[in-house]
């Protein structure tokens, strides 16, 4: 699902469905581009090209995409990438050079679980009947305050 363009790794934007040898396959078109497979079905008589299929990533695929990126991995990861990028996994063994990338999914999974609290708390707060003061007061408690500077401030919507 990723290739390396020799200077960062690009989303493949299309796959191939084709016959070799009367054995249907299905590849990533990567860094080779159509015209090399065109060119190549004109060749050579045991391959025949059925169609080109349009890739569209998942918005879960375009975040593991996006902290690949961070990742700053030369080529010759394309297999490791690629599964991690289509579909979430990978081997053990490759957990180290990922993790980066996992724990960025962390923390995104994190903050959005205390962004829906803190919506949750304020509608419960909303929902009483207190004075103003008192609201205030309640608010304090709600609101989460960045401890170091750069961090965003997760608080009353």
């Amino acid at each position: 699902m990723v290739y390396f363009d020799g200077t960062k790794w690009q989303l493949c934007t299309e796959k191939i469905r084709y016959t070799e040898e009367k054995v249907e396959k299905v590849k990533y078109v990567t860094s080779e581009g159509r015209d090399w497979w065109l060119d190549l079905a004109r060749r050579w008589d045991g391959l025949e090209i059925i169609e080109f299929i349009p890739v569209t990533p998942t918005p879960e695929q375009l975040e593991r995409y996006n902290d690949i990126l961070v990742l700053n991995l030369p080529d010759g990861w394309g297999g490791t990438l690629s599964d991690y990028v289509e579909l979430g996994t990978y081997e053990d063994d490759d957990q180290m050079i990922l993790q980066p990338a996992l724990d960025a999914k962390t923390v995104r999974g994190l903050t959005a679980q205390v962004q829906a609290l803190t919506v949750i708390a304020q509608k419960q707060v909303d929902d009483l009947e207190l004075s103003q003061e008192e609201r205030e007061q309640v608010g304090k408690f709600i609101e989460l305050k960045p401890e170091k500077p750069g961090i965003g401030e997760v608080g009353k919507g």
